[in-house]
C-alpha cells in the first residue's frame, strides 16, 4: 500500500513537471514571435528613415525621417517587451 502511494506521488510530480515544461515552451514561443515582429518593425522604420534621408525636398524629408524614426522606436519597444513572457510560469529565485 505504501509503495502504491509513493508511485501516485511520483506520478503527480511528473504531471506537474510536464505542465511546467509545456508552459515554459509556450512562453518561449510567444517571446520568439513577438521579438521577430518587433525586429521586422524596427527594420521597416530604419528603411523609411533611409528613404526620407535621400529625398531632396527638405520638409518632406524631415517628415518621412521622423515617421521612420517613430516606427523604429516602436519596433524596438515591441522587441524589448517580448521578454516579459520569459518570467511567467516558473519559480522565482529569491
Amino acid at each position: 500500500m505504501a509503495q502504491r502511494n509513493e508511485l501516485d506521488s511520483l506520478e503527480q510530480k511528473v504531471i506537474k513537471i510536464d505542465l511546467a515544461v509545456n508552459t515554459m515552451h509556450g512562453n518561449m514561443v510567444k517571446t520568439s514571435n513577438r521579438y521577430i515582429i518587433g525586429a521586422i518593425i524596427t527594420v521597416a522604420g530604419a528603411a523609411v528613415m533611409y528613404i526620407g534621408s535621400t529625398r531632396t525636398d527638405v520638409d518632406t524629408s524631415k517628415n518621412i525621417t521622423r515617421a521612420g524614426g517613430g516606427v523604429a522606436v516602436l519596433g524596438f519597444a515591441v522587441s524589448v517587451s517580448a521578454f516579459a513572457h520569459l518570467g511567467q510560469g516558473g519559480r522565482r529565485r529569491r
